[in-house]
């Protein structure tokens, strides 16, 4: 039976490409940071950062494969999921104690601790700013003889942090910034080449959908995919700009009901009072925010909504004086 898309798995956000496209200043720039670890000598941590769909996790992932075949233990823990530091203790040390071990957080970091002393570790710390331990992780692991990668969309989470925290870090940082359209050309052309029957996508379809995703190369790929299951949906012979565009609503939709769901209540409150809202100025969204049931502190309500902007499903423009208004 004939189907456009002939390997989704080519689609999905865990598949690893063999060429990372426009990211060899930064392919160098971490090689050589971690390059210490082969000549048993502890690294500089690197606190990596840039919008969402720059190719941050990829980049990171690509390093830690050429790493690992080479002898590197490489450790790779989203913190969407791992949310405190005992979360991420257990699971880093999850392949050196027995299954559900009932051992301490602490002795369980002194296992790890141990562990590095005999092999070169990399950590990667993905979405580290999700992580609420974040200030004790990076106090306690500045300690070890790793490489330690935390991933993140900004450098606030960091800057906030107390000093003593912030004085551990003693890093580098790498920014992603945003693709351009030739970029996510480049992209999605791999991912057709792979992905798709031939004959069935075209130059113009790749462009449309890359000047429609303005530079986020997971909206780029995700509307691909959905472009070519609506026209197999329908038992079209190929690819229509029509089908770009259905595609790319659905993946924009989708990536921002994920996103809202991945984050916290306050993230959520502070996300519907802006859309119901629009136009709204700083002063006011946190007077409205404030009389929320159990509202955080101001600062903290700052970073939450820092992160809404960074995820890019709030607005921020200045308004008069020092004041900002929001939309969504």
């Amino acid at each position: 039976m004939f189907t456009i898309v002939t390997n989704p798995d080519i689609f999905y956000d865990d598949y690893l490409p063999v060429r990372i496209v426009s990211r060899e200043p930064q392919i160098q720039e971490i090689r050589f940071s971690l390059q210490p670890l082969l000549e048993q000598k502890k690294p500089s941590p690197i606190w990596i950062h840039g919008e969402p769909g720059s190719g941050k996790t990829s980049t990171v992932k690509f390093i830690l494969k050429e790493l690992e075949e080479v002898g590197v233990k490489g450790i790779y823990i989203n913190c969407w999921e791992f949310n405190s530091f005992y979360s991420v203790i257990d699971k880093i040390t999850e392949g050196l104690l027995a299954p559900k071990s009932s051992r301490s957080g602490y002795y369980k970091f002194h296992l790890f601790e141990n562990y590095t002393r005999k092999r070169p570790v990399v950590l990667i710390l993905d979405e580290a700013d999700k992580n609420r331990d974040i200030a004790k992780l990076i106090y306690h692991l500045s300690d070890l003889r790793i490489g330690m990668v935390y991933i993140s969309c900004s450098l606030y989470t960091l800057y906030s942090l107390e000093t003593r925290s912030k004085s551990r870090f003693n890093g580098i940082f790498i920014e992603f910034k945003p693709y351009n359209i030739q970029d996510l050309i480049e992209i999605l052309k791999e991912r057709a080449k792979f992905g798709l029957h031939p004959g069935t996508w075209t130059l113009k379809l790749l462009e449309e959908i890359a000047r429609l995703s303005k530079g986020d190369a997971r909206i780029a790929i995700q509307t691909l995919k959905n472009a070519g299951d609506r026209a197999d949906h329908e038992g079209a012979p190929k690819i229509s700009l029509k089908y770009a565009r259905l595609g790319f609503g659905r993946a924009k939709s989708l990536r921002k009901t994920y996103r809202l769901k991945k984050l916290t209540d306050h993230h959520r409150t502070i996300y519907e009072l802006v859309k119901k809202n629009p136009g709204i100025i700083s002063g006011e969204l946190w007077s409205k925010y404030s009389k929320c049931r159990k509202p955080v502190a101001r600062r903290t309500f700052t970073l939450y909504l820092t992160q809404l902007i960074n995820l890019g499903l709030i607005r921020s423009e200045r308004a008069r004086g020092r004041s900002r208004t929001f939309r969504v």
